[in-house]
């Protein structure tokens, strides 16, 4: 069960990093409490999301 739960969250933060790499390529604005999240913020939640995903991965098949 807990292998299920694993690739579970990296097939999640897989789709965060995809969904990070959209709004990078299409540009779409983020507005939070009338702040604009900058599009630069993206590559760095991508490689982050990216990372933990990979983790996720490599300790569900342990």
């Amino acid at each position: 069960m807990k292998n299920v739960a694993l690739y579970f969250s990296g097939i999640v933060f897989f789709f965060l990093m995809f969904m990070h790499i959209v709004r990078y390529i299409k540009g779409w604005e983020i507005v939070i409490a009338q702040h604009n999240i900058p599009l630069d913020w993206s590559i760095f939640g991508a490689i982050v999301a990216a990372l933990i995903a990979f983790w996720m991965f490599v300790a569900a098949r342990k």
